[in-house]
């Protein structure tokens, strides 16, 4: 499990250091000004997600030349350098024999979660709270 609840896993490493880096205050994605920020984000939050899911489901490939620094871009790299989706010995043992494609179906769930988190740390959406809300 990492620090914010999440089961650990090389894909959701790599798409922390890619979207969050080294200072989780002072985020790498979106890297624009906050007067960008929003527009950027809703083109292409859907867009990440959209690619994650056609690699997994659909066999697809990935977008053969993204925008640089682009949440796609992001994705990519984090899937190059984590041989996600398809290598096997990425995906923990309790997961591997019986619920692969659903461990990389909540792998692409917790990347959302980790780039809304990267948005929300940037300091362009809510307020000063910590994120995700302590549990009770």
């Amino acid at each position: 499990m990492t620090s914010d609840g999440l089961v650990a896993s090389v894909f959701l490493k790599a798409i922390r250091a890619q979207f969050v880096g080294g200072v989780p205050s002072k985020p790498i994605y979106p890297g624009v000004p906050k007067s960008e920020a929003v527009g950027k984000i809703i083109k292409e939050f859907p867009e990440a997600l959209s690619a994650m899911l056609t690699v997994l489901e659909d066999g697809g490939l990935f977008p053969a030349s993204p925008t640089p620094g682009s949440a796609v871009a992001l994705v990519m790299a984090a899937a190059k350098v984590s041989g996600w989706p398809n290598d096997v010995a990425t995906v923990p043992g309790e997961w591997r024999e019986k619920s692969f494609t659903k461990f990389r179906r909540y792998e692409i769930v917790s990347a959302m979660n980790i780039m809304m988190q990267a948005y929300h740390h940037g300091g362009v959406a809510g307020g000063t709270t910590g994120f995700p809300p302590e549990k009770p």
